[in-house]
């Protein structure tokens, strides 16, 4: 499952519950209260920093960042007007008040499901 606004296209900036286009790497893995684990996707990318820099949505600043952790291989700050901790929660086969059966239900994650 994608986020809610996957179909509005590729991601733009934090709270418009759409999913990132690109290629990522796990930056972190960590257990969630939400969801069983949470593999943190390295979004946001140097394309969407690039992007966000030229429509004013994050400061040069915030940029050089991004491109620091993308050639670090580390996690990019999640603390932008981008928005972040983009990432592969799992939950049970149900999933949260049996919202995996539905399409597209997250805010921009991509949900995976574990067989019981």
């Amino acid at each position: 499952m994608f986020g809610k606004g996957y179909g509005d296209g590729d991601k733009e900036r934090s709270g418009d519950k759409r999913t990132p286009e690109g290629d990522f790497y796990v930056c972190s893995m960590n257990h969630s209260k939400r969801f069983y684990k949470f593999l943190g996707l390295s979004y946001p990318g140097l394309k969407h920093a690039e992007q966000g820099l030229q429509r004013g949505v994050i400061t040069p600043r915030s940029t050089r960042e991004i491109e620091q952790a993308q050639r670090a291989r580390r996690q990019p700050t999640w603390d932008t007007g981008l928005g972040g901790a983009i990432g592969h929660p799992r939950q049970d086969a149900r999933g949260p008040r049996g919202m995996a059966n539905r399409q597209n239900w997250t805010d921009g994650c991509i949900a995976l499901t574990t067989r019981t």
